[in-house]
């Protein structure tokens, strides 16, 4: 848990689940190029979010064109999913379940490195 870099002082990783964090993914997310993992989901138990991140998903986030990992699951995250994610073409897994996702889901297509999808407990259509 916690933040891992490299040896050249770069964010790899970002592991933050049931922290009890608040507030919104900042845009500044986009300036972690380096990022392969962003963990910020995880349940306290009985379905309880041990994070509250709300708002939607920033378009920045599409400028990870590194990102392996997508993990925002358990938290109050609203409106579309991003089309852009369908651009993160080194996603491995994406897991936004049990939130407040709801509309269409957007091309997955060009994900072919994905081995592990989870959008249960929102409200999508498609």
């Amino acid at each position: 848990f916690g933040i891992t870099c490299s040896d050249q002082g770069r964010v790899l990783g970002l592991s933050l689940p049931a922290n009890q964090l608040t507030g919104t993914i900042p845009p500044d997310i986009g300036n972690l190029t380096h990022l392969r993992g962003l963990f910020l989901g995880g349940s306290g138990g009985n379905g309880i979010s041990s994070n509250s991140i709300i708002g939607e998903i920033p378009p920045e986030l599409s400028q990870l064109y590194m990102l392996q990992t997508l993990s925002l699951d358990h938290n109050l995250l609203s409106g579309n999913i991003p089309v852009a994610i369908g651009a993160q073409t080194s996603l491995t897994r994406l897991v936004l379940s049990f939130n407040r996702f709801e509309g269409p889901l957007p091309d997955l297509g060009k994900l072919k490195e994905l081995t592990w999808l989870d959008l249960n407990s929102n409200y999508l259509i498609g």
